[in-house]
């Protein structure tokens, strides 16, 4: 990658890191100001499907042609469903052990941003429903995954820093404590999976894959 190249990759991350971050922030805004009340409505509803639908159009209008170009990759690949069954399994049971080592050796809880977001579940589940499986893994993998690697080629470090950064995002509005430190280590390993599949199968609908079929089963489970 020369310079140049370097150069244009890193504003476009940039800008992308950025408009994910501030995204939220403009819908709520413009809601307050010609939505009416804050309450769960229908409106409401309505207005931050077509919100968020509109961040997804961006990011895909950003990097149409690598996500196209991935996406028929993908198609042809025989071993997808494979794939993401595999990267799935390995989820949860890291995951798992994760939470508990934290649950039981450290005696760390939900850290505030899984707390929130369990809060928002049992408001409406269908909004966080379509949140957790269309969104977040489309939209994540992009911002923590995308827009790092096409930065940094070295694999191992793409791994990491992606990781880190991701993790970091989860407790970024949180008071940084020993304990959401922690509890950050289920979400560190979590996108380390998903850049190592995204790096070892060298297309991103291997990780948006995982992530949907991952959040799906988690969020049905904690439905019932």
């Amino acid at each position: 990658m020369n310079k140049t190249d370097l150069g244009k990759n890193c504003l476009i991350s940039i800008s992308v890191i950025l408009l994910y971050f501030f995204w939220p922030t403009v819908l709520k805004a413009f809601w307050e100001t010609f939505g009416g009340r804050t309450s769960v409505t229908l409106g409401m509803f309505i207005y931050n499907v077509v919100g968020y639908a509109i961040l997804v159009g961006i990011l895909v209008a950003i990097y149409y042609k690598p996500l196209k170009e991935n996406w028929i990759k993908f198609c042809k690949d025989k071993k997808k469903i494979v794939s993401i069954l595999k990267y799935t399994a390995i989820l949860f049971i890291g995951v798992l052990i994760c939470n508990s080592i934290l649950k039981y050796v450290f005696d760390v809880g939900v850290i505030e941003n899984e707390a929130d977001l369990l809060v928002q579940f049992e408001k409406s589940p269908i909004w966080i429903l379509l949140m957790v499986t269309i969104y977040y893994p489309i939209v994540e993998v992009i911002v923590f995954q995308k827009t790092i690697r096409q930065v940094i080629e070295k694999p191992w470090i793409f791994i990491f820093v992606s990781s880190i950064f991701f993790g970091y995002f989860n407790i970024a509005f949180s008071k940084i404590t020993l304990e959401t430190l922690l509890g950050t280590l289920p979400y560190i390993f979590l996108n380390a999976v998903l850049a190592f599949s995204y790096y070892k199968k060298d297309n991103i609908m291997v990780p948006i894959g995982t992530k949907m079929l991952y959040n799906l089963v988690v969020t049905i489970i904690s439905f019932l």
